[in-house]
């Protein structure tokens, strides 16, 4: 059973039970303050900017014409040196499908986070790097020191129901 509970000294949330046990998911609000609101989006709209016209610089990211993304190297090494700050940018839990974890989905990207300049969305499930699937943390903890010195690399998300290839040159 769902039930939801609201008050204006507490973020919004829905309980319900799980396996015998009572869970809530809080709702984060804009600002995160007592009576805040949450902002009006329609189903399916991204709570992070759309990405640069093709051509755009963003901080050492260009989205090139053919959708793929070239990323400045200075750039990367800076984002991967201050690790515990790339890390508040964006959040990152297990999907499960059939019982079987398919992935990682991302929420409460931060707007102008790499993760949002280099095309990222709510929502999004990462479900494979180059060719590696990410059906388990161990595994995504690998293909991340992976990328590390990779200068090429391909990220499939599943994305409203699609799954679409991201590719990036780091250069």
């Amino acid at each position: 059973m769902t039930k939801r509970t609201s008050s204006p000294s507490r973020r919004p949330a829905s309980c319900f039970e799980l396996n015998g046990r009572n869970e809530q998911i809080a709702i984060e609000l804009e600002g995160d303050q007592p009576g805040a609101t949450a902002p009006f989006r329609p189903v399916g709209a991204s709570a992070v900017s759309p990405p640069p016209p093709p051509g755009a610089d963003a901080e050492g990211i260009r989205r090139n014409p053919d959708g793929s993304y070239t990323l400045d190297s200075r750039m990367v090494e800076g984002q991967l040196a201050n690790l515990s700050e790339l890390l508040t940018q964006a959040r990152a839990v297990p999907n499960f499908e059939d019982g079987k974890t398919n992935g990682f989905r991302l929420f409460s990207i931060k707007r102008g986070s790499i993760f949002d300049q280099i095309g990222l969305r709510n929502g999004d499930v990462i479900r494979k790097v180059n060719s590696n699937e990410l059906n388990d943390p161990a595994v995504a903890l690998n293909v991340f020191q992976e990328l590390r010195s990779s200068r090429d690399f391909q990220v499939t998300v599943l994305r409203n129901n699609h799954e679409e290839t991201l590719s990036y040159q780091v250069r």
